[in-house]
């Protein structure tokens, strides 16, 4: 059975579908029978002989064929005029895909001007011809199942991304700007500010830059990690099963204790059993780029904070002293599946100016916290 990760540019919904080769091939022949160009993919053939179960290594061997078969066959229902022909193939690959329909898709789209921004870095990247679209194909026909790899895949990250927020930054301006002096320029009441003519020009400049550096950030984890992180990070829990399970019970003993016995003071313990904060952390397993479980770290350590001036008063500031217990309360009790693994592909993987920021503090923070669990009672 093979698992299909489909991203939806326009919203930024993601959907999880499970298919096995049977059911590719049935939808191949329905493929071919709407258009002739199906014929011209390549897809693997059927294998006599096998069990009802594939075996694990021609299914390997099929994977990127499939995969390579799925693009093209997404790149066929794209351009425009939609035939009818290709209004068939792409109502067959929606289905196929389990996809939702574009009522619900559009109630989760995105704003406009980072819609843009993500759907050109998509477009440089799945480009061959390219410099970055060369990297990455290069480092993704790689084998990269050994933790050793996780370093590499780092450096990829890393300077892809350097490399168009220097060379793509002046075209990438221009599908964004009019978004940027919209929306930079409102109130949360929707009023105008009257700001410097100066002071507008950096804004839009620091808006642009963030804008611009995020998704090309997230389309280039799009398309290096989604392929080789599952195994890399298989690869990571092999090697680190002993301090991992040592930590793991360690926070299993704790889980049931009060806050006082993680030295949380009654002036700055919560009511609610810091059930929010919990809550975000647990989604960081469901998170699949490392972008988006570093924005979930970042969210749970915000509402630490929030919930301590809701249940405190607003006017009170939690200090980094006070956080700390705090944070390792909540880290035990959202008992997340590799607390150590996330912790060193954030570390690798995470974005370089982001850990220079507010995410670098809070995930040194997390840092400190496993530590902190690891040490002897």
């Amino acid at each position: 059975e093979y698992e299909i990760r489909t991203s939806d540019l326009e919203t930024g919904v993601v959907v999880f579908t499970r298919r096995r080769f049977k059911e590719f091939h049935k939808f191949h022949r329905k493929l071919t029978a709407l258009t002739t160009r199906v014929n011209g993919f390549p897809f693997p053939s059927r294998q006599t002989g096998l069990g009802k179960k594939e075996d694990p290594r021609v299914a390997a061997q099929r994977q990127p064929a499939l995969e390579a078969y799925l693009r093209l066959v997404a790149s066929l229902v794209t351009p425009s005029p939609l035939t009818g022909a290709r209004a068939g193939a792409l109502s067959l690959l929606q289905t196929f895909l389990s996809l939702p329909d574009s009522a619900t898709l559009f109630h989760n789209t995105t704003l406009p001007g980072i819609r843009a921004l993500r759907v050109y870095a998509f477009h440089v990247l799945q480009d061959i011809t390219t410099p970055e679209g060369k990297v990455c194909r290069k480092f993704l026909a790689k084998p990269v199942c050994t933790s050793a790899a996780l370093d590499e895949l780092g450096q990829v990250l890393d300077n892809v991304q350097s490399y168009m927020m220097e060379h793509r930054m002046a075209d990438m301006k221009t599908h964004v700007h009019a978004f940027i002096t919209s929306s930079a320029r409102k109130t949360p009441s929707g009023k105008l500010e009257m700001c410097d003519e100066v002071e507008e020009e950096e804004e839009d400049e620091v808006v642009a830059y963030e804008w611009i550096s995020d998704a090309i950030r997230h389309e280039v984890e799009e398309c290096v990690c989604v392929p080789v992180l599952p195994a890399l990070w298989t690869a990571l829990e092999a090697s680190m099963r002993t301090k991992e399970a040592a930590v793991k019970a360690r926070m299993a003993r704790l889980a049931k204790q009060s806050q006082a016995s993680f030295e949380i003071s009654d002036h700055t313990a919560s009511v609610s059993g810091w059930r929010d904060a919990i809550r975000v952390l647990k989604e960081v397993d469901a998170m699949y780029l490392p972008v988006d479980k570093m924005r979930k770290l970042l969210e749970c350590a915000l509402t630490v904070h929030r919930t301590f001036q809701r249940e405190h008063g607003h006017s009170q500031v939690l200090s980094g002293d006070d956080f700390l217990p705090i944070f390792i309360y909540v880290i035990v009790n959202a008992d997340i599946s590799n607390p150590l693994v996330l912790l060193r592909v954030l570390n690798v993987l995470s974005d370089p100016e982001k850990r220079m920021g507010e995410s670098g503090y809070y995930l040194a923070s997390y840092e400190a916290a496993l530590e902190h669990l690891m040490a002897d009672d």
